[in-house]
């Protein structure tokens, strides 16, 4: 078999010198039209075994029978990919022997085979290549405000939108159309943050990750695939001395150490101080109402101060943040008696105490 540019001639040989039985072997034309001593391919592609049946594809990549691979039957074919040898696999490859792969054309041509099903005992086969599908991502994203009083949200036209890289870089940036809908095209297994700012309000961010989203290839119906991931940007006012919950901020019996669960969710308040530069804030612990009052109290005070002191180790300047135990002199829910009326009175929260300009 010659390569495309008829200046190498492969060969399968079982001259002495060789690693097995049958070997691949090439020699190079040169001056003269006389073709060099051949020289052996060499231990990467030639084995034990048998390697037969060379041929080069149109864009000279190298192809091949072996027995001595290992392969799904006795006989399987082979390709060099940067002189890696790669099994082609099923379906090309089957238990039989499937040898003898032969270019008609750029991306198809035939090969041999004796697998069951067919005519005969070795009959050719049709093998065309197919085109790889397409995938391209998106992030499809709306920006809403939410009314302080109703708690409903609007779509907000015209409001800037930045894509964000794992580091913090500026990628992208969009703005809102009339209906609060804007378009990012993403990148494959790569994580972004979507960030929605405005004056007045509590910065909306949101992270989007494109890591697992692109389906297998016999899964995607077409040949260009868009595939688009939604994400919503909500945008709250700030109102200054107004509570806010933090969720999820457990504590065990007795104690105000932070674990590791609410360490998370104080991360996302760090988030959102470092987001929002200008706000000040006081951060308080609430117990219910069982136990007595100064016990209570001043669990509430090392609860929270044990908060606050994680936020500043974070980084947060200790001018921003105070740590306020209101005990059990606050509750949500008076008169509290079933324990998920408890447990919403034992709740961490914070305000805004002030907005500097």
């Amino acid at each position: 078999m010659l390569s495309p540019d008829g200046k190498t001639l492969y060969f399968a040989s079982s001259r002495t010198g060789g690693l097995g039985g049958n070997d691949l072997y090439k020699a190079t034309l040169e001056e003269g039209n006389r073709f060099a001593t051949p020289e052996n391919l060499g231990d990467k592609i030639n084995t034990a075994g048998n390697e037969n049946f060379p041929a080069v594809a149109p864009d000279g990549t190298l192809y091949f029978s072996s027995d001595g691979h290992p392969g799904l039957g006795k006989l399987d074919i082979f390709m060099v990919d940067k002189g890696v040898v790669k099994n082609l696999a099923a379906p090309i490859n089957s238990t039989a022997d499937d040898f003898a792969p032969f270019f008609t054309a750029k991306d198809m041509g035939v090969f041999s085979s004796n697998r069951s099903g067919g005519k005969g005992s070795d009959d050719l086969y049709l093998f065309r290549k197919k085109p790889r599908k397409l995938v391209t991502l998106y992030a499809d994203g709306t920006v809403l405000e939410r009314d302080p009083k109703t708690r409903q949200t609007k779509p907000l036209a015209g409001e800037d939108v930045v894509l964000l890289g794992r580091n913090g870089q500026r990628l992208q940036e969009t703005k809102a159309g009339p209906d609060g809908k804007f378009t990012f095209k993403l990148d494959t297994a790569t994580t972004y943050a979507l960030v929605a700012d405005r004056p007045g309000y509590f910065t909306a961010r949101q992270t989007l990750s494109t890591i697992g989203k692109v389906p297998p290839q016999d899964q995607l119906p077409n040949e260009q695939n868009d595939i688009r991931l939604p994400v919503t940007l909500t945008l709250d006012k700030i109102v200054v001395n107004k509570a806010i919950v933090v969720e999820n901020i457990f504590y065990d019996f007795n104690k105000w150490n932070i674990r590791p669960d609410a360490a998370l969710e104080l991360d996302k308040l760090v988030e959102t101080l470092n987001d929002n530069p200008k706000i000040t804030i006081e951060l308080s612990s609430h117990t219910d109402s069982r136990g007595k009052d100064a016990y209570n109290l001043n669990l509430s005070q090392k609860r929270a101060q044990s908060a606050v002191d994680y936020i500043i180790s974070k980084g947060i300047d200790k001018s921003r943040i105070t740590a306020r135990g209101y005990g059990e002199t606050r509750p949500v829910i008076k008169n509290a008696r079933k324990e998920e009326e408890h447990q919403r009175n034992r709740r961490t929260e914070f305000k805004v105490t002030r907005i500097n300009q």
